[in-house]
C-alpha cells in the first residue's frame, strides 16, 4: 500500500485523512500500516482526495494518474501560427 506517501504528498496528517473518509485515525492508521485491509469504498475516497488511482495506492501501478487523464491534456499544444502540411 501506498497511503502513506500519498498522504504525505498531499500534505495531511492521518486524522485529517480519516475525517474526511469518515473513520477514526485508529482505523486509517492500521490500513496505512498493514494491519487491517481496506474496503473498496473507503480507497476509492482516497483515491479521489488524493488524485490518484486505486491501483497506485494499493502498489499494482508505477504511476499516479490513469492513461484517461493524460489523454485529456494534448501531447502538442495548438497554436494559431503553427501550420502542418502534408505533401504526397
Amino acid at each position: 500500500m501506498r497511503l502513506k506517501e500519498a498522504r504525505k504528498s498531499a500534505g495531511l496528517t492521518q486524522k485529517e485523512v480519516a475525517a474526511v473518509v469518515g473513520v477514526n485515525q485508529n482505523t486509517y492508521s492500521y490500513w496505512e500500516n498493514g494491519k487491517t485491509k481496506i474496503d473498496s469504498e473507503s480507497l476509492a475516497k482516497l483515491s479521489e482526495l488524493f488524485g490518484v488511482t486505486t491501483n497506485f495506492l494499493l502498489g499494482k501501478a508505477p504511476c499516479k494518474t490513469t492513461v484517461d487523464s493524460v489523454n485529456d491534456k494534448p501531447a502538442v499544444p495548438k497554436s494559431k501560427d503553427t501550420a502542418i502540411s502534408i505533401h504526397h
